[in-house]
């Protein structure tokens, strides 16, 4: 079965540095977002469903589970999941050949601007919400 995902203003946060997953999640809740956050894979597929999360943020390197990792696993469970990977080693995981998996390769470090740029790219312009005036 297929899930639509746009519209749905859940994401789920897959960090394991706590100052980046709250600075994600500061800016995401600002721009009208729920947020969940885990700190490596195999915390994010304990709380993942297929169709709970509109879009899932990953960071490439983590301890145990690597982004590339989680997403093809997530991909494997729901296709239609939206996943962004963010990494400091944009090269490699672009190259990698596992990149399939992903929707979108976000470079550390992100600007705010950048991460809303990646969020319209993935999910298309109806589901990101605008940064209040």
């Amino acid at each position: 079965m297929s899930v639509n995902h746009n519209g749905n203003k859940s994401i789920l946060i897959v960090e394991d540095q706590p100052m980046v997953a709250n600075a994600l999640r500061m800016i995401l809740k600002i721009d009208g977002y729920d947020v969940v956050i885990a700190t490596n894979g195999q915390e994010a597929l304990e709380v993942y469903q297929p169709g709970k999360f509109g879009l899932i943020f990953t960071d490439y390197k983590m301890p145990g589970m690597s982004g590339h990792e989680l997403a093809a696993t997530i991909k494997s469970r729901d296709a239609t999941q939206r996943i962004i990977l963010i990494t400091a080693y944009s090269d490699l995981a672009q190259h990698d050949n596992r990149s399939a998996h992903v929707d979108f390769v976000l470079e550390k470090p992100w600007s705010v601007d950048s991460l809303r740029a990646a969020i319209t790219k993935v999910m298309g312009d109806s589901s990101s919400a605008a940064p209040p005036q």
